[in-house]
């Protein structure tokens, strides 16, 4: 879809969300070279029309897109000759975030800019090498990219899915994806964010289970473990549950089921799960 035509959608979608009385936050997957000249043209298109000035995430999981771009899985990209392509992509749009920043506060200083950041929480057990290597991806992939732009984000959005211990991970339930479900991860990395004294808006977090036998307690939990991290001083914003709706997940296709909502993909008939209803409460009531 042209950028010409997908605005004109994009326009329509956060003006009937305003209408509803709904603030949008917006995500740019856009990685090329002009991504300041069209984050200024997206905004200038309908920047204005909002009636509380729209939050903008300039980059989806910045670190993990520049894997993404050399056309490596993790675990190729760490101490190979792919690793110094990969820095110079996550520099490149180290620049392209600043510069975009910049551009859009020209056109409009209330509006809200940052970046949504996919954190893990690693941990290692007392072998020194572990240690290290924890210390090390620690900052490449959680603090690096954050610590460039800190004076070039208004908030930080953060994207929360993965708990990784070097040195014996412990037998933990997984998701349908493979993925350890430890919610204590979530009060961890929020805790890491506090340095940068920033808002910080949870604009990802859920878990792709088919049967809707986990998502329940999962979202009770990593929620407890948020209501935690505030009750501490952390200054969280919101919360935003991946997803509403079953999704395309990249290479998985259609198959990992994320959404509060199962979508039928033969007919589009959509179904609430269950859990969405113990998300609502929770959103209605509290813990």
């Amino acid at each position: 879809m042209p950028y010409s035509s997908f605005l004109y959608v994009s326009q329509s979608a956060v003006s009937s969300l305003v209408e509803t009385g709904l603030r949008p936050v917006s995500t740019s997957k856009s990685m090329s070279n002009e991504t300041a000249d069209w984050e200024t043209y997206r905004n200038e298109e309908y920047g204005y029309s909002v009636s509380y000035p729209a939050d903008w995430d300039l980059f989806e999981e910045p670190v993990e897109a520049s894997r993404d771009l050399i056309g490596n899985e993790l675990q190729k990209v760490y101490f190979t000759k792919n690793y110094i392509s990969y820095v110079r992509v996550i520099v490149s749009l180290i620049k392209s975030h600043k510069l975009a920043y910049k551009k859009i506060k020209e056109l409009n200083s209330d509006t809200q800019v940052g970046v949504a950041k996919n954190n893990q929480y690693f941990d290692s057990d007392k072998n020194p090498i572990n240690i290290l290597i924890r210390i090390f991806i620690v900052w490449f992939r959680n603090k690096m990219f954050l610590n460039a732009i800190s004076e070039h984000q208004d908030f930080i959005g953060l994207n929360h899915y993965f708990y990784r211990k070097f040195g014996g991970n412990s037998e933990l339930s997984k998701s349908d994806m493979g993925w350890a479900i430890y919610p204590p991860a979530i009060y961890f990395v929020l805790k890491e964010l506090v340095k940068y004294k920033k808002p910080i808006y949870i604009t990802e977090n859920g878990i792709a289970d088919a049967k809707d036998l986990k998502r329940a307690d999962f979202i009770r939990d990593y929620i407890d473990y948020v209501k935690k991290s505030i009750d501490e001083g952390v200054n969280v914003r919101g919360y935003f549950y991946w997803s509403l709706l079953d999704n395309y997940e990249w290479s998985f296709g259609f198959d990992k089921r994320f959404g509060l909502v199962e979508v039928d993909y033969g007919t589009m008939e959509r179904k609430i799960r269950p859990s969405a209803y113990v998300y609502k409460g929770i959103i209605e009531n509290g813990l």
